[in-house]
């Protein structure tokens, strides 16, 4: 791509330049953007570009109250993991709380989210056990059995609009 790395963060630590993309943002590597007057790629958490390339899910360093506003994280969270991303123990630990505190319809919702709502039922099906196998390989086979199987046939169900 060519284009120069530029990081906002003061020596302190603390992220200094365009906040705004971090805020909102779930994982790290979801807080880069291109500054096309610039021909950066702005990273502001200063992680985002290596988690990018190494496939790694972590966080953005927004507090982890407003990770727990994001019902449908988890959910997002195994997907990527389906596709071969990593993780650290803390995002991992954090994903499996915040499925065990969610109600019914904000799993309905995230894992409608998830599965890609209007997707055929064929695509909702190979999604679905996709999380499936992530959440087992992660140790979560349990919450799986708890939280999400109940739930299969109706987010499965596809209907021709």
């Amino acid at each position: 791509m060519g284009a120069r790395v530029k990081v906002y963060k003061d020596p302190g630590g603390l992220v200094v330049g365009p906040q705004y993309i971090v805020n909102g943002r779930d994982f790290t590597a979801n807080t880069l953007s291109y500054d096309v007057y610039n021909d950066v790629i702005v990273d502001p958490t200063g992680q985002g570009i290596a988690d990018a390339q190494a496939k790694v899910l972590r966080l953005a360093p927004s507090s982890e109250a407003e990770a727990r506003k994001n019902k449908s994280l988890p959910l997002r969270f195994w997907k990527f993991r389906a596709r071969g991303w990593r993780t650290e123990a803390k995002t991992l630990a954090l994903m499996k709380d915040m499925l065990t505190t969610a109600g019914p319809q904000e799993i309905l919702g995230g894992l409608d989210k998830a599965l890609k709502k209007g997707a055929t039922t064929a695509a909702r099906k190979k999604i679905w056990n996709q999380i499936k196998y992530a959440m087992v390989a992660d140790g979560a086979a349990d919450l799986y059995y708890k939280y999400m199987k109940p739930h299969k046939k109706k987010l499965l169900e596809w209907k021709a609009p």
